[in-house]
């Protein structure tokens, strides 16, 4: 689901976008003032280009963004803030969860608000079903899972997108 609020604004490259869920918590939030959205919807492609350019020798090394498949950011229910410690009262009262300092578990990020439901492998498990309508003379399975043979088909994808898009009955 696409979001637009007169409170948000964000960078040029966060896609606007979110599962209803988080939606709606976000104008929750915004309804109260400003947010200032750095990411918020990755696609699998993107988000496994984070993951390949932050390893040691490529990027700097630190970042260490989720494996492709495992990022609540793929999965919609996912939102970097810019102004993530002003606004986190704001942000929990609305419904998400923060990730930042005094946040949940040993996947600190000082940014990361989630709300709503996981939906973890949809969108690995829709590129192999995609891979394979287009090559059916190299099967993979559609498990939803990242792995050595999803990243191969996923570096061997056309830039340009697949011929069939995997939409016909």
């Amino acid at each position: 689901m696409r979001f637009e609020h007169r409170n948000i604004d964000r960078n040029p490259g966060a896609a606007p976008y979110g599962t209803p869920e988080m939606v709606a918590a976000l104008y929750r939030a915004a309804d109260g003032g400003g947010l200032h959205v750095n990411s918020a919807f990755r696609t699998l492609v993107v988000q496994h280009a984070y993951r390949e350019t932050d390893r040691p020798g490529n990027g700097d090394g630190c970042w260490g963004p989720a494996s492709p498949g495992e990022s609540r950011h793929e999965w919609g229910n996912a939102v970097d803030l810019a102004n993530a410690a002003a606004v986190a009262p704001r942000m929990r009262a609305a419904g998400f969860t923060w990730w930042g300092p005094d946040g949940i578990g040993p996947e600190y990020d000082d940014v990361h608000f989630t709300a709503g439901p996981e939906r973890r492998g949809d969108g690995v498990r829709a590129f192999q079903h995609l891979w394979n309508v287009n090559h059916p003379e190299d099967l993979i399975e559609e498990d939803g899972a990242w792995g050595p043979n999803t990243r191969a088909r996923l570096n061997a994808s056309p830039a340009g997108g697949f011929p069939d898009d995997g939409c016909a009955p």
